[in-house]
């Protein structure tokens, strides 16, 4: 079995404000502003200056959000904040991490001065309504992320109307919402019981596939009082997602096995799942009972047996290739776990990450964010040579941290080997 390095992130790991930075000259004040591009497409911009020294320790930021270090996640992201005012993405990132540790009120806060610094970039001349932030754009994302973060804060907390002014203005910056807040929007009015809101949003996003939409339509038809019309969508809807109506006509509604929050399967029980327990309660017992007649006519647990007879044959398929192609893994040591990689070059790409984890340590101590390292660091380590300080200061500590990334379950009997690994690396910083 070749056993790939492979990063994961939550969140997306493109830097949309990193820019070259200009050579020569004074230096002018780092203002946030947003040009036009076009006749109805803005973007955010920002003059002479450059947020390519804060890359790696962004990163860092988001892999320690990953693993659910919100303290250390919010000590990078708060001396971001601190050194660069203006930087939204570092916000929204110290945000997350302050919200994962249950500062509510704290990320609530950042959230709404993000957005505040955000808009007041905006001029008089951006037309709301025809001109556009697109998301498409990475300069804007940022933005578009605290506005989307400081909305789904406001939900979350039950201020529903501010909520849904934010989620609006979100959709009128970018009405491709590649951020799923048509969604959110389709619930909170049906929450409200607003159904003019709902129509509002069903007709902006006609033939959308995401659920809260697919079978919102045909609910909203229902309140609407045009029920004939409804079951006639409904057929076209339980056609398209079964396993939905399905989920909504149970009496009783466990979480399915292996279900991972982060991610959906489109026509899965996860995404059934999670329909009904975000929409569930909008189904009223007449709603259901119009559900049922159509879903009856179909014959929808005969086509959800199918789905299922379908999915048991595939993940039967794929265990028995996974059951050719993999061999046991003895995890006891380094070396062996090497030869079952099969590929040499393998231990190149460690030793790799390994530097640059070194790269970490240095950048770490230049800029001093020893508030975060100081159980590591010795007051006199700041004094030795680079390489040295490189080895000293992150030391095994590295490989530690390298361990939950590569997913190899290694323990403390290997660190010896570790040890070794570290000291064939040439470190150059």
């Amino acid at each position: 079995m070749k056993k790939k390095i492979v990063f994961t992130f939550i969140i997306p790991m493109v830097h949309p404000m990193g820019r070259k930075k200009k050579q020569g000259g004074k230096k002018k004040s780092r203002e946030l502003r947003i040009e036009k591009w076009d006749q109805n497409t803005w973007a955010f911009s920002m003059d002479n200056y450059s947020y390519e020294e804060e890359d790696e320790f962004f990163e860092m930021g988001c892999d320690l959000i990953d693993e659910g270090n919100y303290d250390g996640a919010a000590i990078l992201f708060g001396k971001m904040v601190e050194r660069r005012p203006e930087y939204l993405d570092a916000m929204h990132h110290l945000a997350i991490a302050l919200d994962g540790r249950g500062d509510t009120k704290d990320a609530m806060a950042l959230w709404r001065s993000a957005v505040e610094k955000g808009r007041s970039a905006i001029p008089g001349s951006f037309r709301k309504g025809r001109d556009t932030l697109p998301w498409g754009i990475l300069e804007n994302r940022p933005f578009l992320r605290c506005l989307h973060g400081y909305g789904c804060t406001l939900k979350r907390e039950g201020i529903t109307d501010e909520a849904i002014g934010v989620f609006e203005e979100v959709l009128g910056y970018n009405p491709d919402d590649n951020q799923g807040v048509r969604e959110l929007l389709m619930q909170l009015y049906l929450e409200k019981d607003d159904i003019k809101g709902a129509r509002s949003v069903i007709d902006r996003y006609e033939g959308d596939m995401m659920s809260g939409l697919l079978y919102g339509h045909p609910l909203v038809l229902i309140r609407e009082g045009k029920v004939e019309e409804a079951k006639d969508l409904l057929a076209d809807t339980i056609a398209a997602q079964p396993r939905v109506a399905k989920e909504l006509l149970k009496k009783k509604h466990p979480r399915p096995k292996g279900v991972d929050g982060r991610y959906l399967s489109y026509g899965g029980r996860d995404q059934a799942y999670y329909y009904w327990r975000d929409f569930g309660g909008f189904w009223r017992e007449p709603d259901l009972k119009i559900l049922a007649e159509v879903a009856d006519s179909l014959g929808l647990d005969d086509i959800v047996k199918e789905i299922d007879k379908q999915d048991r044959k595939r993940e039967r398929s794929w265990n028995h290739v996974r059951q050719e192609k993999e061999a046991p893994v003895d995890l006891a040591g380094y070396e062996e776990i090497y030869d079952l990689m099969g590929e040499k070059k393998m231990e190149d790409e460690v030793l790799a990450h390994v530097r640059n984890m070194m790269g970490y340590a240095v950048k770490l101590t230049e800029y001093k964010f020893d508030a975060y390292w100081e159980a590591s660091v010795e007051e006199g380590a700041m004094k030795q040579d680079r390489k040295e300080l490189a080895k000293s200061f992150y030391g095994l500590g590295a490989m530690c941290a390298l361990i939950p990334t590569l997913g190899l379950g290694l323990d403390d009997s290997d660190f010896e080997r570790m040890t070794d690994l570290l000291e064939k690396s040439k470190i150059s910083k």
